[in-house]
């Protein structure tokens, strides 16, 4: 069996997966290649004062954290997009912004990690 680093809430996995490493290795590929680039988007409209599509954005973004075993993570992401959606000001929104920043690239790493051991186990 394998052993998911201590931070990530393995419980919640096997509510959502059972068993089956295989798709919790999908999800955590999903995340990097497919929900990583949504949150550097938010990033680029932010600095290029596009605060209308962030609120959609952080709505595309919201899930994935529960999909890898971070449900801790996701009520906050959706504070943030509840926050862009009500015309907040461009300052708030990227004070908020580098406020999670920290948060997602610390899960990203823990994702890369046990990624990275994943396929040395061969799974």
């Amino acid at each position: 069996m394998f052993s998911f680093n201590a931070q990530i809430n393995v419980s919640h996995l096997n509510n959502i997966y059972g068993d089956d490493i295989t798709i919790v290795k999908i999800m955590f590929e999903s995340f990097l290649e497919d929900s990583l680039p949504i949150w550097e988007d938010i990033q680029a409209k932010l600095q290029q004062n596009n605060f209308a599509v962030v609120g959609g954005l952080a709505h595309q973004f919201k899930p994935c954290f529960s999909m890898i075993g971070f449900p801790d993570i996701s009520p906050k992401i959706h504070e943030y997009e509840l926050y862009a959606k009500g015309n907040p000001t461009g300052e708030e929104l990227i004070r908020r912004y580098n406020e999670l920043l920290p948060e997602v690239a610390k899960v990203k790493q823990i994702v890369i990690e046990d990624l990275k051991r994943m396929d040395e186990e061969g799974i």
